[in-house]
């Protein structure tokens, strides 16, 4: 194992593993193990400060993490500060960060979450990792290639519990095996363009998926995902100015006032609510 130094706040491993951005970490011993690509990994915070990982794997886990961003920073730019209900969520979690994760796991994890909630996203990632990826060791196994998943097809998804989703992510790997590197070659691409491509050329993806890749993928701060969780916070912060909005003025404002790490406080407000005041409304939908 190996230390990696953290600033004071910087992260909460739990609370950002168990955000619903990633559906694949297990709690292991006083750790997570999961897999980041094609390398198994565990992680353990035993303090505030200090982030322990697998040997050799500090690059990648600082990525992974986002940490070349300062938390800090980043929550120092949030608009609407003063909100109750966003002074609660950042109060509750304040090492949360936004992950980068490799971008056909998470493109096919999205896919998979649509009208699911949270367990159900992990029961179904379990359920390929095991049946087409490669095993890692200590019950870990490698997120499927858009290969193995397509080879597999649509039947064989549906048998594994993905149901109608079968269809999107079988899609979604023929075309990754088809356009090798087309994913990648949307990092170039400005976040409008990106999100309009990802709505017509992924079968299944609307704007709330593509929302998701770019954010947990691409990384792009600015993007906020608008799922039922954060629709109804959207409309009660400020005292409930925007009830009434329709959602897609609602997602256009979300989109042009919350400032360059809207996504970032996206997810203070979805985990809040998930866990907190709505929790008795039931799981999140995706």
């Amino acid at each position: 194992m190996e230390a990696l130094p953290l600033g004071p706040g910087e992260l909460d491993l739990a609370a950002t593993l168990d955000s619903g951005q990633t559906f694949h970490w297990q709690a292991s011993g006083k750790g997570f193990a999961g897999a980041l690509g094609e390398e198994g990994l565990f992680l353990e915070q035993p303090s505030p400060r200090e982030l322990w990982c697998s040997r050799g794997a500090v690059e990648r886990v600082r990525r992974y993490f986002a940490l070349d961003l300062s938390l800090k920073e980043v929550r120092r730019g949030f608009p609407l500060a003063e909100d109750p209900i966003v002074r609660e969520a950042m109060a509750l979690f304040p090492g949360l960060r936004i992950l980068r994760q490799p971008l056909w796991e998470c493109l096919a994890s999205f896919l998979m979450s649509a009208l699911k909630q949270v367990v159900h996203i992990r029961q179904c990632s379990l359920r390929l990792r095991q049946e087409l990826g490669r095993p890692l060791g200590s019950g870990v196994w490698a997120f499927p290639s858009p290969e193995r998943v397509a080879e597999a097809g649509e039947g064989k998804l549906r048998e594994w519990g993905l149901g109608y989703r079968a269809k999107s992510v079988a899609l979604a790997a023929e075309k990754l095996v088809a356009e090798p590197g087309w994913l990648e070659s949307l990092e170039a691409w400005p976040t409008e363009e990106a999100r309009r491509a990802l709505c017509a050329e992924c079968h299944g993806v609307g704007e709330k998926i593509a929302d998701c890749l770019l954010l947990f993928g691409y990384g792009r701060s600015e993007v906020f995902p608008v799922d039922v969780w954060t629709e109804r916070v959207l409309r009660e912060l400020e005292g409930g100015k925007r009830r009434k909005w329709p959602m897609p003025k609602l997602r256009d404002w979300a989109r042009r006032e919350l400032g360059p790490h809207a996504g970032w406080l996206q997810q203070f407000l979805f985990h809040w609510a998930r866990t907190t005041r709505m929790a008795g409304a039931g799981e999140r939908p995706g």
